[in-house]
C-alpha cells in the first residue's frame, strides 16, 4: 500500500476540485462530516457509497456544492 503522503499527492494530482481541497483540512483525500462545511443533507447527497466520507471520486461526480 502507499504511504499516506504519497496517497495525498495522488488524490490531488487526479484533479480534486478546489472546494474539496479546501474542506479536506487533514489532506487525507476524504472529507469527513467534521470537515464538511455544508448541510448534512448535502453531505449525504455527495457521499454516494454511504461510507460516511466524501472521496475525491465522489467529489468529481458532484456539482460544486459552494455554488447554489
Amino acid at each position: 500500500t502507499l504511504a499516506q503522503p504519497a496517497r495525498d499527492v495522488l488524490a490531488f494530482a487526479r484533479g480534486a476540485p478546489a472546494w474539496f481541497r479546501k474542506m479536506d483540512r487533514n489532506n487525507d483525500g476524504d472529507i469527513s462530516p467534521a470537515e464538511w462545511l455544508g448541510t448534512e443533507e448535502d453531505f449525504k447527497r455527495l457521499d454516494l457509497d454511504g461510507d460516511g466520507l466524501v472521496s475525491v471520486a465522489e467529489a468529481l461526480k458532484a456539482p460544486d456544492p459552494t455554488k447554489k
